[in-house]
């Protein structure tokens, strides 16, 4: 997205617990002076920088006059009467209401990760999968089955994506059973074993459940496969 835009280059500062602590002055001086050389800073006009959040426009703009720095703010983005925020986005997300959070993004919700190697359980039930390692500390939309479009490269193809633990094979005695993503690709051949792909999230199907046997499970893929492409 940010290629798009033309950016020349992306300046990723790590929120750590030690720079969460850096007082406003010292983010003004270190990071906007020295390192970036900044001559414009874009800002939110409710924006707050450095330890407490003791730093605000009223400061901001002052070090602007010192230094030389534009400040420029930007008002917030409404949509049906309401602010585009990245915590009224998540919060949509989380609870599946995707479509609402896409209005807001202006795309569809997306999950990026790795192709990587499965146990072969999906494939030998007759629905290979490519089994996606997620990023992490991502929003997630609620467990269950979902209709995606998957891209790898420049290629889309339409799929099938369970979200979950896979409760018909997983044992939930420990506690903890890791959050899996598969995605079958019904007219897919071949392997994506090693790439990175997009994932949009369309369309919410069902929240995984238990089945009694694998042939129940098998059964109930048919029928998500006939609602998810039926009509697309």
């Amino acid at each position: 997205l940010m290629n798009t835009l033309g950016l020349d280059r992306v300046h990723v500062i790590l929120f750590t617990r030690r720079f969460s602590k850096m007082p406003a002055e010292a983010f003004i001086e270190r990071i906007l002076i020295k390192q970036l050389a900044a001559v414009g800073v874009v800002v939110g006009e409710n924006f707050t920088f450095g330890r407490g959040r003791r730093g605000d426009l009223a400061l901001l703009r002052q070090a602007g006059q010192r230094h030389g720095m534009r400040i420029v703010v930007v008002r917030p983005v409404l949509k049906s009467g309401a602010v585009v925020s990245s915590s009224r986005i998540r919060s949509l997300v989380s609870h599946g209401q995707l479509r609402k959070a896409s209005r807001l993004l202006g795309r569809p919700v997306q999950l990026y990760g790795d192709v990587v190697r499965g146990a072969g359980r999906a494939r030998r039930l007759g629905f290979p999968t490519a089994n996606v390692r997620l990023e992490k500390g991502v929003c997630f939309p609620p467990l269950g089955v979902y209709r995606v479009d998957l891209w790898h490269g420049q290629r889309r193809d339409q799929g099938l994506m369970n979200l979950g633990v896979r409760p018909t094979f997983s044992s939930m005695a420990n506690g903890h059973v890791p959050i899996v993503c598969e995605v079958h690709l019904p007219k897919f051949r071949g392997t994506l074993y090693g790439r990175t792909v997009r994932i949009d999230v369309l369309q919410r199907l069902r929240a995984e459940r238990r089945f009694p046997s694998p042939q129940a499970l098998t059964a109930q893929i048919r029928r998500d496969l006939r609602r998810a492409f039926v009509r697309h």
